[in-house]
């Protein structure tokens, strides 16, 4: 059986990353104030090719654990393997790369902005639902992993 313990964070990301390509959108097609410095697009674009990638992989890798809920089926086990090796929560450095090399490719402040103000604290939220979550489920199990890994940046937190 699976139990889905919380839903809100799902419409809190689909309303911050809606908000996010709309308005970086309508800031480089019709405000045009970006002056495009060619490397940065570049180096951007790495993030959004890198971030993409990522995702993808962490995807694959959680298999039937991935979803865009927080939610614990009876049969959940504890992903330790690849990047979870290091940090707890590596798909959200992802999509924040991901998101912030395709806003940052087209120049929009208010794109950051809604990162910064939208997206981070959003994701957060969510890292919070899912540590209770986990926690509940593997109890000193996930404890010990805590205090194996970081958070979502390796090294750092």
């Amino acid at each position: 059986m699976t139990e889905i313990k919380e839903i809100e964070t799902f419409w809190m990301f689909f309303a911050s990353f809606a908000f996010i390509i709309i308005a970086t959108l309508l800031d480089f097609f019709i405000v045009k104030n970006a002056k495009l410095n060619y490397l940065l697009v570049g180096l951007f674009a790495f993030l959004f090719i890198t971030g993409a990638i990522m995702r993808k992989y962490l995807m694959d890798l959680l298999g039937k654990e991935y979803s865009v809920h927080v939610k614990i089926n009876q049969e959940h086990t504890l992903i330790k393997s690849g990047p979870y090796k290091y940090v707890r929560h590596p798909m959200y450095y992802a999509n924040t790369i991901l998101t912030l090399g395709g806003v940052g490719m087209l120049g929009s402040g208010i794109g950051i902005m809604g990162i910064l103000f939208l997206l981070i604290p959003t994701t957060i939220f969510r890292i919070i639902q899912e540590e209770r979550a986990l926690k509940e489920k593997f109890g000193l199990k996930y404890e010990e992993y805590i205090e194996e890994t970081n958070l979502i940046i390796p090294g750092l937190i």
